[in-house]
């Protein structure tokens, strides 16, 4: 990990009492060195199932956890501490737009995220794939799934190149009191 990220995560320098959210009463939390919860595993940032960053500590009586109210963290650095999602674009897409939603509405504390797997795909050679659909289409692989694949993969790839196609060129307008060049 860079020296400057893992220096940022690794201590909170100054505790914000007003902007914590405690799961049970703590007592002398302005004293506990509190940092960035962490996966042990992959090192994900750890969040609520409401995106916000957990913050933890060792107290004289084991880990203390806390949320912080204000911080949050997506994308596929960023774990949620109750699930294990894949850590990939559409997870991360999914929490972006969940939480501006969220926080348009104003309704960040009525909703959880969840995640809905709209199907995983990966094309591995000799005209196979692996396409994985979720409990609405189930598995396929093999020749079938590359065909799903490459359906899918075309229809991404025309629309791109329709709109790069159509869009307008810029016309250069006349200098201002010029001939036009």
């Amino acid at each position: 990990m860079n020296p400057f990220i893992q220096k940022a995560l690794s201590t909170i320098r100054r505790f914000p009492p007003k902007e914590v959210i405690f799961k049970s009463k703590v007592e002398d939390a302005e004293r506990a060195q509190w940092q960035i919860s962490r996966d042990p595993k992959t090192g994900s940032i750890m969040t609520s199932d409401r995106l916000r960053v957990q913050i933890d500590a060792e107290g004289p009586d084991g880990r203390l956890l806390a949320t912080l109210r204000d911080v949050f963290a997506i994308g596929d650095c960023a774990g949620i501490q109750t699930a294990k999602y894949p850590a990939t674009a559409q997870v991360a897409s999914q929490k972006a737009l969940w939480l501006a939603k969220r926080l348009n509405r104003n309704d960040l504390h009525t909703k959880r995220f969840k995640f809905r797997n709209l199907g995983i795909m990966a094309y591995v050679g000799q005209w196979k794939a692996i396409f994985e659909g979720g409990k609405a289409f189930g598995n396929v692989s093999g020749r079938s799934a590359w065909i799903i694949w490459r359906v899918s993969d075309f229809g991404c790839s025309s629309r791109c190149q329709s709109l790069m196609r159509y869009r307008e060129p810029i016309s250069q307008s006349p200098s201002p009191g010029g001939t036009g060049s």
